[in-house]
């Protein structure tokens, strides 16, 4: 089952603060329970969002929920994927 993300989670855990100025994307987290993540480019990781503002039972569910969310920000799966691939270099 999913717990979406909702503005108060948003507003409450900061993301806006976080992001500001950023290219950025919602990710998919693999986990127990499945979590969702905010990937910005060329920064290393991914921040968490925690589980009490979104969690899943299911990959697959986080994954949709993910892309509406990339959806309503304005950003298609194509870019959302570069982003998250950005944050997978390897720092020298």
């Amino acid at each position: 089952m999913l717990k979406p993300f909702t503005g108060e989670g948003r507003f409450e855990c900061g993301l806006d603060e976080i992001v500001v100025g950023k290219v950025w994307a919602f990710v998919a987290i693999v986990e127990s329970p499945m979590r969702l993540g905010v990937a910005i480019a060329n920064e290393r990781g991914y921040v968490p969002i925690p589980t009490t503002w979104c969690r899943a039972d299911e990959y697959d569910e986080m994954v949709r929920h993910a892309d509406e969310l990339n959806e309503a920000e304005g950003v298609d799966r194509r870019t959302a994927a570069t982003i998250v691939a950005s944050s997978m270099r390897q720092v020298a």
